[in-house]
């Protein structure tokens, strides 16, 4: 198993930060189709990122085709 570094780690703490402002948004008064427009592309960040920092930990690629 490798070591975590303090850069992924704090890519980590960066994504749960984007998470929870994904969260919080999403109770500002604003048209549902902004929340959802906001929500995918906020999700499809996130998604990206944790894949990313998975491969890098982990040295696997469970998504790759």
């Amino acid at each position: 198993m490798k070591i975590i570094t303090v850069e992924q780690l704090d890519e980590l703490g960066r994504i749960a930060d984007q998470a929870n402002n994904l969260a919080a948004a999403s109770q500002l008064p604003v048209k549902a189709e902004i929340h959802i427009e906001g929500m995918r592309s906020g999700l499809e960040d996130i998604d990206k990122a944790l894949r990313k920092l998975y491969i890098e930990i982990s040295g696997d690629n469970p998504w790759a085709e």
